[in-house]
C-alpha cells in the first residue's frame, strides 16, 4: 500500500504513449489514496485491434 509505479518502471522499456497513460493512471490513483477522493478524469482506453493474418 501506498507504492506507486508506471512507466518504464513499471512494465519496463515502452513506448512513450503508454508511459503517459500510465503516469495520469498512477496521478489519479495517488489522490484517491491520499485524498479519499479524485477530480482528476479516468483514462481513456482503447481496445487492442484484432490483427487475423490472412
Amino acid at each position: 500500500p501506498g507504492v506507486f509505479a508506471a512507466g518504464d518502471a513499471n512494465r519496463g522499456q515502452s513506448i512513450v504513449v503508454w508511459a503517459i497513460g500510465e503516469g495520469r493512471d498512477v496521478a489519479r490513483n495517488m489522490d484517491l489514496y491520499l485524498m479519499g477522493e479524485t477530480r482528476l478524469p479516468p483514462s481513456i482506453r482503447t481496445p487492442n485491434p484484432v490483427v487475423t493474418k490472412v
